[in-house]
């Protein structure tokens, strides 16, 4: 199995804030989609969490992760990354979560996430979360051979050490919030 759910949070007022307050941020960071051959040329992001330096040079490497200034602001997200933390904090073996990378990422109308398999010490060292917050009625992930069409405010861990991929067939814009959680030292 490739994609568990975990639990339903609500992310709505992160999602209104994504469209509305913070819309203008989704062109801040563009190296994910702009770097040549990356396989998320058909989204756009706002990096909530991540390398003090985001770059694509080290974007896979496993670094300190930190929270981003747009946090400051952004309480709900910065309210909805604590929830996930408390939430996943049973899974984690008697330790509190340690978050990652944390993006809201947007697939566009017609867009396409080509097949990729995260990769480097960064993914192997991490595991991946996916909300949907703004859901696409024709949008899918596919995670090997498991089609799913996330449901809202769900949170669902996700197998991205195997080859996966996403679709929007839809009319609008899907968002989901990314994030990590370190796994336990061995």
């Amino acid at each position: 199995m490739n994609v568990r759910p975990i639990c339903f949070l609500d992310g709505s007022v992160v999602s209104a804030r994504a469209l509305t307050t913070y819309r203008d941020r989704w062109k801040d960071q563009t190296f994910r989609q702009a770097t040549p051959g990356s396989p998320h040329h058909d989204t756009e992001a706002i990096l909530l969490r991540g390398p003090a330096e985001p770059a694509a040079a080290n974007w896979l490497e496993d670094i300190e992760q930190g929270d981003y200034p747009i946090l400051d602001q952004f309480k709900s997200a910065r309210s909805l990354l604590l929830r996930i933390r408390g939430a996943l904090a049973p899974f984690t073996e008697n330790r509190t979560p340690e978050l990652g990378k944390a993006m809201l990422v947007s697939l566009r109308p017609g867009g396409v996430v080509d097949w990729h398999t995260d990769e480097g010490p960064y993914a192997e060292m991490h595991d991946r979360f996916h909300m949907c917050l703004v859901p696409s009625s024709g949008a899918l992930c596919i995670y090997g051979a498991e089609p799913v069409n996330m449901a809202v405010g769900m949170l669902n861990w996700v197998n991205n050490r195997v080859p996966h991929s996403a679709i929007n067939l839809g009319t609008n814009n899907r968002i989901h919030l990314i994030c990590d959680i370190r796994k336990p030292s061995p």
